[in-house]
């Protein structure tokens, strides 16, 4: 399972453009009242994340004012989330791998030089990048210091993060295993968030399906979708596409072309190429199970061009002593 829980929110959860516009709106008129008791240096890290999810440069901006105002204040916290922003906006809007490593890097040394707990969250962050880029040892290895310091000091929520990570980056090394009792060992804590859920319940199937053990993935990929404690899952399109592979595994063709419709609805709606990638994939082996093999080819095609598109932007092996 390629879906993990990301920073400040969800990774993949991204929200329309009317509706971070008026956040983004609401957000600035806070910080241009200014009024006593206004979490300034807060603000402009909020505002820098949302113009993350637009690819604005903007973020990069309001990131740097967030370090310059807790700079000022002496807030040595608000330091370190200012430089996490600039970080994520290299890592996410300009895809400069390297200088995003470099800021969380730095940033760790700050807060390790300054007593700061928040160390903790930065390694998730370094754990996130690696995850991302398949180096999943160094993913691994960042993630297990993220959570050694998140138990160290009772950080329930990252605790969540780092064992929903750690169980999706541990069987992506073929661990399935032990990435399964990493999931199942964060189910036994509780859960608001039904997104958080369902990056569980599918992981834990993927889990299985690495197995070939299919008849106990299916269940599992499908609770992951639909809806989870009442409230209806926003369709992910990598879910979808755990689900195709299951299927076309089994050779189940029963609804299979209603999965294959959905997918390929979503896969018009991301540019994110890893998915694509992902997707691509997905779709040409569920049609060449409905024997549509002219189609399938098409697929595999595209998913053998994205493949070294992909490759190309490979990033650079670092190491943090």
């Amino acid at each position: 399972m390629l879906r993990f829980i990301g920073f400040a929110i969800l990774l993949f959860i991204l929200p329309s453009l009317s509706k971070a516009s008026t956040i983004i709106d609401s957000l600035k008129q806070l910080v241009e009242k200014n009024e006593p008791g206004t979490p300034i240096v807060q603000l402009h890290c909020d505002l820098a994340w949302e113009y993350i999810m637009e690819e604005s440069d903007s973020a990069l901006i309001f990131a740097k004012k967030a370090e310059l105002l807790a700079a000022e204040k002496k807030d040595l916290k608000g330091v370190a989330l200012g430089r996490e922003h600039q970080g994520i906006y290299y890592e996410m809007v300009a895809n400069d791998y390297d200088k995003a490593a470099d800021i969380y890097l730095n940033t760790i040394k700050f807060c390790e030089d300054n007593n700061l707990d928040y160390s903790k969250n930065i390694y998730h962050n370094l754990g996130i990048l690696f995850h991302m880029s398949d180096s999943y040892e160094k993913g691994k290895l960042y993630y297990e210091k993220s959570l050694e310091l998140a138990r160290q000091y009772k950080d329930t929520s990252l605790i969540k993060k780092c064992l929903i990570n750690l169980g999706t980056v541990t069987s992506s090394l073929g661990h399935n295993s032990e990435a399964r009792s990493l999931l199942l060992h964060c189910l036994e804590y509780p859960h608001d968030d039904v997104y958080n859920l369902s990056i569980i319940y599918g992981s834990i199937g993927n889990t299985y399906y690495r197995e070939k053990n299919y008849n106990e993935s299916l269940p599992w990929l499908l609770k992951s979708v639909g809806e989870i404690q009442g409230k209806k899952i926003e369709p992910d399109l990598l879910s979808f596409t755990y689900i195709l592979d299951c299927k076309a595994a089994l050779l189940d063709d029963s609804d299979l072309q209603f999965w294959v419709n959905h997918t390929e609805d979503l896969l018009q709606e991301t540019e994110i190429l890893r998915d694509r990638n992902i997707t691509f994939k997905s779709l040409a082996k569920a049609n060449e199970v409905l024997k549509k093999f002219e189609l399938s080819n098409e697929y595999y095609k595209k998913y053998i061009s994205s493949y070294d598109s992909l490759k190309v932007k490979q990033r650079d092996e670092l190491v943090y002593e």
